[in-house]
């Protein structure tokens, strides 16, 4: 399962940190501006237009170019599989502040933007880490930089040339889910999984006769 950890933050984001760290390190293409070039996006609240929790109709709408994923596809940082996840997939992103085009993952928790992966490819790891610290100052762990604020966690996995972004909250309750799964207390979604994923109001109980 999979999009690092904490020094002290507040108590609700530490809940969803040593799972977003697993996640992330087990774990679009917009219209050309003026010019021809793409605007560069920024990957740690979200991905460009798409902040974390963006539904995932809305992204493919954002990102008519991004691949679906199938379940089980490793691109390098490897991802949870299940009924709760879904991935989109863009390739020759242009970043803030990198240097050179990289390839994006998407990942989706019960359809809300979940996970932004991000594969380098010929960036540099001090192109990388140099980016980071700017954005989000000095990392706290030098052999597995970690960023982490009071909504979302950020890790670099220097061997898989990859970093990523995970929000915290949904980063709890993806493991939460997966808890019951590894303890055996869940074995498919229930009618009401599907309908808060769907985001649909579950149907009427009907009256006693």
């Amino acid at each position: 399962m999979t999009a690092s950890d904490t020094s002290i933050a507040p108590r609700a984001a530490r809940r969803g940190v040593t799972f977003a760290r697993l996640t992330l390190a087990a774990l679009c293409l917009l219209p050309a501006v003026a010019g021809g070039a793409p605007a560069p996006l920024d990957t740690l609240k979200g991905y460009g237009p798409a902040p974390f929790g963006t539904r995932w109709d809305k992204a493919q709408q954002l990102f008519p170019k991004a691949e679906v994923l199938p379940d089980g596809k490793n691109l390098g940082a490897p991802s949870v599989g299940g009924p709760f996840v879904h991935r989109l997939y863009l390739t020759e992103q242009t970043v803030e502040d990198l240097p050179k085009p990289v390839n994006v993952e998407l990942r989706f928790w019960k359809k809300n933007l979940w996970v932004v992966q991000v594969y380098w490819g010929e960036n540099t790891e001090q192109d990388v880490i140099a980016m980071l610290t700017k954005q989000l100052g000095p990392n706290r762990d030098e052999k597995n930089p970690l960023w982490v604020t009071d909504t979302v966690q950020t890790t670099a996995v220097l061997k898989q040339h990859t970093y990523g972004s995970a929000d915290l909250a949904l980063s709890a309750d993806a493991q939460a889910w997966f808890k019951k799964l590894m303890h055996g207390e869940w074995k498919q979604p229930s009618q009401a999984e599907l309908d808060q994923m769907e985001q649909r109001t579950p149907a009427a109980t009907p009256a006693a006769p």
